[in-house]
């Protein structure tokens, strides 16, 4: 099985060659950004870290995860959702990151990253967490004034 550790937003990350150790920079929970324009997307340039475990060191694992934007009126919108696949057979952990180059404006609110799990060989997909942001969006006289 499959454990979903934790998953962080983030403006950038940095990985050492030498240790595998990730710093993730400026860890986001709330960003007001300038907005307009059509389309109305906005540029995010953000990285989604999610972090995998399986249970029980000698048990290897596969499966699949999804990652969507839910807006605060509860849709589903892109430029994603990503799927990628998790491959714990030579491995305990595994990292996977997200990048998410821009976003839609479906206004202001609490948006969430939902992070969902299909285990190897299970026809459903199981939702393990969701990540919160606040996003508020300004008109460019009001965010540059």
């Amino acid at each position: 099985m499959i454990d979903h550790l934790w998953t962080i937003l983030c403006s950038r990350c940095i990985i050492e060659a030498d240790t595998n150790s990730i710093s993730l920079i400026e860890v986001l929970e709330n960003v007001t950004v300038s907005a307009g324009g059509q389309p109305r997307f906005f540029e995010a340039n953000w990285t989604l870290v999610t972090h995998w475990r399986r249970q029980g060191e000698s048990l290897p694992n596969r499966g699949r995860a999804r990652v969507e934007l839910i807006a605060p009126n509860g849709d589903s919108v892109g430029p994603i959702p990503v799927e990628y696949e998790i491959d714990l057979s030579n491995t305990e952990r595994m990292r996977a990151l997200v990048h998410i180059p821009f976003l839609p404006d479906c206004g202001n609110g609490l948006y969430r990253f939902r992070i969902s799990l299909e285990a190897e060989g299970s026809p459903t997909w199981r939702d393990v967490f969701n990540y919160p942001i606040g996003i508020t969006f300004q008109s460019p006289a009001v965010a540059d004034g």
